[in-house]
């Protein structure tokens, strides 16, 4: 019996090899490489460019899987995409493609399709640049899986960035209404932010430093593993809760304390008009002044 069962188990996955085998080796229509020549290194080369129209826009929802995504002004007048750079395919996934269309009063850059099975690319190098014409001034949401976003100077509404694994990095905002960033794997670098709504801004696994932060409201910053790093200016006024688990916390503002151990700090800087809440278990917190 333990006998036939191990031919079973062979015979198994001797069909499920030659299963493989067969999906991968399969010709893609739009690419003229085989299957086995995607599947082992052949890279093709990607660059298209497309454009929509602002008028009526007010919210432009940017999403990537492998590309690093990069948004910034420019001088143009409507707002254009540019998807480039080079991968490796695996046979058998669609080929990716930029997708840009208006629905509604919302704007959306995709590059397509989106494989919620697992990546299908090997090597990826892929770039997707948007430009923003400077009369933009309303809401962004920028979205990736496995890459990085840069998104320059922006002056608008809110901002809503959400990213698996990749690194952050944010110009100076100007914001009337709120940031929300959302990383797993991945640090945050930013400029001088100020938004009147809230600022939130976490990260799993990764370092977070504004060179100056302020939100009329509340600013929530958290990572699990990395340092936190953050400027002030003198004349704002904020309740804070700085606490770190493995990690001193410092603070150059003036601030009539509450409570005050090396790794946590409690207490209210000017009137206490606003709040900045930082938490981190394994780093540590600094909150300068400019």
């Amino acid at each position: 019996m333990t006998r036939k069962l191990a031919i079973l188990v062979m015979v198994l996955v001797l069909a499920a090899t030659s299963a493989f085998l067969y999906y991968y080796s399969r010709g893609d229509g739009n690419d003229a490489s085989s299957g086995f020549g995607l599947s082992f290194g052949g890279r093709r080369t990607f660059d298209e460019r497309k454009s929509l129209a602002v008028t009526g826009v007010d919210l432009i929802d940017v999403s990537s899987i492998t590309a690093q995504v990069t948004v910034n002004y420019g001088d143009v007048e409507e707002i254009t995409a540019h998807f480039w750079g080079e991968a490796s395919l695996v046979s058998g996934f669609p080929v990716p493609a930029l997708s840009v269309e208006v629905i509604g009063r919302t704007a959306k850059i995709e590059v397509e399709p989106r494989n919620i099975l697992g990546f299908r690319m090997g090597f990826s190098n892929l770039k997707l640049d948007v430009v923003l014409p400077y009369s933009y001034s309303s809401d962004l949401k920028v979205e990736s899986v496995s890459g990085g976003i840069v998104l320059g100077d922006f002056t608008g509404g809110s901002v809503d960035i959400d990213d698996v694994s990749g690194r952050l990095e944010l110009g100076d905002m100007d914001l009337s209404g709120s940031l929300s960033v959302n990383l797993i794997s991945g640090s945050i670098d930013a400029g001088r932010v100020t938004a009147a709504d809230s600022l939130s801004a976490k990260t799993v696994s990764g370092a977070i430093e504004f060179e100056e932060i302020w939100s009329e409201a509340y600013m929530k910053l958290g990572t699990v593993s990395g340092s936190v790093k953050v400027a002030v200016g003198q004349d704002r006024g904020f309740r804070v809760s700085a606490s770190s688990v493995s990690g001193g916390v410092t603070c150059d503002v003036p601030v009539r304390i509450e409570s005050s151990t090396s790794k946590r700090l409690v207490g209210t800087a000017g009137d206490g008009g606003s709040s900045l809440d930082i938490e981190t278990v394994s780093g540590s917190i600094r909150i300068g002044t400019i």
